[in-house]
């Protein structure tokens, strides 16, 4: 297995070709076989979630009777 930061970079440089790509207007397939690549990539970091944003505050929805 590939040092985790070995794999961070390779991801970065794949996010990079992506982008570039779509700012060309590249063909959607050829778009899409880099983005294959680039979630291949991120699928091998094996990142569980740690990273991921926690809405630490619930969504409440409140009611004002103001007159």
């Amino acid at each position: 297995m590939e040092d985790k930061a070995q794999i961070q970079e390779a991801i970065k440089i794949q996010g990079e070709v992506v982008r570039k790509l779509k700012s060309e207007k590249a063909s959607k397939d050829q778009i899409d076989e880099e983005v294959a690549k680039l979630l291949e990539l991120k699928a091998q970091l094996g990142d569980d979630g740690k990273n991921q944003f926690v809405l630490k505050t619930p969504k409440v929805r409140l009611e004002c009777s103001c007159v």
